[in-house]
């Protein structure tokens, strides 16, 4: 993304839109983001049984991030109107399951369930922590889509969700003597890519 965002933006636009209108159109069942548009390349069959690769958190948090920098290196922020109902769908998908990642959603009453994300190298892995701090960011971004397509009352709403989110991942992620995040919430002798020196920086 960040290719596309700095040779040529439209581009990003243009893989984003099969996406959308897939997902818009009712061929996909679940709240969340799809993981892909299917494996039967070059046919763009998605996943009408539900059944892709179940990483939600991850998948809602992209989509939501790469909308806002598409419309922000293009100034198409029409594109953001044309898609709010679902990027807020989403967004209320990582409000439900994205502060303590676990099942994220698909087994409610089994939260002992790992699940996956980008981060393969963790392998099935439950609570990590830069996987929740994506979601929080993820609403932080809809903040922003909501003022620049004029919701206030979302982007106050949302705004305020991504803030204390933001409090309670701070007590969850670092571990005892607060010089880094832990890999997972419940990992205490883990490391996770993310230092208070990082914080401060940014």
């Amino acid at each position: 993304m960040p290719i596309y965002l700095y040779l040529q933006p439209e581009i990003l636009g243009l893989l984003l839109e099969p996406l959308f209108q897939h997902q818009e159109a009712d061929l996909y069942p679940n709240q969340y983001s799809m993981h892909d548009l299917g494996s039967s390349f070059p046919n763009a069959t998605g996943h009408p049984d539900g059944n892709d690769e179940y990483m939600p958190v991850e998948e809602c948090g992209n989509m939501i991030f790469m909308a806002l920098a598409y419309a922000h290196f293009t100034d198409n922020f029409s594109y953001l109107v044309s898609h709010y109902k679902i990027l807020k769908q989403w967004t209320w998908y990582l409000i439900e399951y994205g502060l303590v990642p676990a099942t994220q959603g698909k087994f409610p009453l089994i939260r002992e369930l790992n699940t996956v994300s980008t981060d393969d190298f963790a392998g099935a892995l439950a609570n990590q922590t830069n996987l929740a701090l994506k979601a929080i960011l993820g609403i932080r971004a809809m903040a922003d889509i909501a003022t620049v397509t004029d919701h206030p009352r979302d982007a106050e709403e949302f705004l305020d969700i991504s803030e204390k989110y933001m409090s309670k991942w701070g007590k969850y992620a670092f571990e005892g003597n607060a010089t880094h995040a832990k890999l997972a919430y419940q990992l205490p002798d883990s490391w996770g890519s993310i230092s208070i020196r990082s914080l401060a920086d940014d």
